[in-house]
């Protein structure tokens, strides 16, 4: 075996042993997104909305709120 064979299959004994752990952490990683998008609204409209009187970069004014 020569010198430079030892690095090359050192790499390809890493990439092999991580494989099951991307296997799993995409799995995990598409439940995690799953539940959390099921707690959030679909398209990220806020209901509340309102008007104020309060104070602007500009002194005095109406300060619209969504």
């Amino acid at each position: 075996m020569s010198k430079w064979m030892v690095p090359l299959y050192i790499s390809g004994g890493c990439i092999l042993a991580s494989l099951p752990f991307i296997i799993t952490g995409k799995t995990q990683f598409k439940k995690s997104v799953s539940i959390y998008n099921s707690t959030h609204s679909n398209t990220g409209y806020n209901s509340i909305q309102k008007i104020e009187l309060g104070i602007t970069r500009n002194g005095v004014g109406l300060v619209y709120t969504f």
